[in-house]
């Protein structure tokens, strides 16, 4: 592990009202959305009265990584090439795993998800964990076996609850205990949880427990369980004292981040070696957000806490980041200005570059994209959009392996990201339509992408 760039889940029933939760039942479940993936407010090691229990009871060294996934590969964050090939590679690959459940809701049978969803359930928390530069994390199976009786819980009654009462269709202790120290998600299972725990969404959410427990540096034990509609990821476990510690952790990440990830302008900055025992390190901060091309971003503070994971955070939301499919590489300067935290300077300013993971840049300065096909009557559209710098790029378009003919992307703005789009006659069969780009000053390209088309 290397320096990076240096620079449904629920709350506190017992004092929702206070913490600002969201509504609550008098049986301390949450209200949700039926068809929605839901998340509450996220676990705090002081919500869980099985916390003091849990620290006695776990007798596995620190240090010990048996029993957690190798990462599928290193993430450079410098590295364009890197952050897309993990995109594409890891994150793209586990997303769609499904839970794979072989429980039964209407017996309370808990079951387990199968050894595909689960591994793909800790290879997604190892790949964000490893996107902000933190040691992997391992799933112990003893938590996972009573995470997944919480996932049973939430499930069988269609709501969220950190303390889900006795009364309950499904309870079981086990299952209550592993409520109180768990992410909960209803609507998701799996690696798609693990997902929506790091967007952290929601108005009840602003501090984003969520992900701050799945990319702590000093919780690298955990469990999991899913039923296939339900998550339960046991993030409060003994922290560990010999985890490698960032100087920052960013989401969105410093450096080049895919932004097909971008969680919907809720950004957040952790100083893992900050807390709120001593002076808040953010109390008098604000947060400019701007890109290098020059628009400037309306930015509101929403919150500074310590409390979930390791050290002080400080989120902001981010207003009209306008990130199209097929967008040229877009950089964002965030500053910080009013920090007050030993090893920091009062103004501190890092970098985030969005990219579109399904574009490539070539040595020559060109971009490309394809964005889609269709069919209309006898006439099909290919399209997509291309970047160069310095020309204009040109786009071979090709069918069935048939060159046939090239295009020059319209491009009033070297920075500007445009269109081009080739049509043509077909008659009944099946095609496949590749685009390559090209800068007519250099030699090279690279086919982007096919399409095929069935008529």
């Amino acid at each position: 592990m290397r320096l990076r760039i240096a620079p449904l889940i629920i709350g506190v029933v017992a004092l929702a009202g206070l913490l600002g939760g969201a509504p609550v039942g008098a049986d301390g479940s949450e209200a949700t959305n039926a068809g929605k993936p839901q998340i509450g407010e996220p676990p705090t090691s002081q919500t869980s009265p099985f916390q003091s229990a849990l620290l006695d009871a776990v007798a596995t060294p620190r240090v010990d990584r048996a029993g957690a996934l190798a990462p599928h590969m290193e993430i450079d964050n410098a590295s364009r090439n890197s952050v897309r090939n993990a995109y594409n590679q890891w994150f793209l690959k586990d997303i769609v795993v499904p839970a794979g459940w072989n429980g039964n809701r209407s017996t309370c049978t808990p079951g387990m998800p199968s050894t595909a969803g689960q591994n793909a359930t800790l290879s997604m928390v190892n790949y964000f964990r490893e996107m902000v530069g933190v040691e992997p994390a391992r799933f112990d199976a003893g938590l996972s076996v009573k995470a997944q009786k919480a996932a049973l819980i939430m499930d069988a009654n269609s709501s969220l609850s950190h303390y889900p009462p006795s009364n309950w269709a499904c309870w079981s202790e086990e299952g209550a205990e592993a409520a109180g120290n768990s992410n909960l998600a209803l609507g998701a299972a799996g690696a798609d949880a693990v997902s929506l725990y790091m967007e952290d969404p929601g108005w009840n959410n602003t501090s984003v427990g969520h992900r701050r427990w799945v990319t702590s540096p000093d919780r690298t034990l955990m469990g999991a369980g899913s039923t296939n509609d339900a998550n339960a990821l046991w993030v409060l476990s003994e922290p560990d004292e010999a985890a490698y510690v960032p100087t920052i952790i960013a989401w969105p990440t410093a450096g080049y981040f895919p932004s097909p990830l971008e969680p919907r302008g809720r950004w957040s900055l952790t100083i893992p070696g900050a807390d709120f025992f001593g002076p808040d390190p953010f109390a008098n901060v604000s947060v400019s957000v701007r890109e290098t091309t020059g628009t400037a971003h309306d930015v509101t503070i929403v919150d500074s806490s310590s409390g979930y994971g390791m050290g002080a955070t400080i989120v902001f939301e981010v207003k009209n980041i306008k990130l199209a499919k097929g967008h040229a590489d877009t950089t964002f300067r965030v500053t910080l200005t009013g920090l007050d935290s030993p090893g920091f300077p009062s103004t501190y300013t890092y970098y985030v570059t969005m990219i579109d993971p399904a574009t490539t840049p070539l040595a020559n300065g060109v971009y490309g994209a394809v964005e889609g096909i269709s069919l209309s009557g006898n006439k099909v559209k290919f399209y997509g959009k291309a970047k160069g710098v310095g020309t204009q790029p040109t786009v071979v378009i090709s069918r069935n392996g048939k060159t046939l003919g090239t295009l020059v992307a319209t491009r009033p703005r070297l920075d500007d990201m445009k269109g081009w789009q080739y049509e043509a006659s077909i008659s009944a069969g099946t095609y496949k339509y590749c685009a390559h780009f090209a800068n007519p000053s250099a030699p090279g390209g690279w086919t982007v992408d096919c399409r095929t088309v069935v008529k």
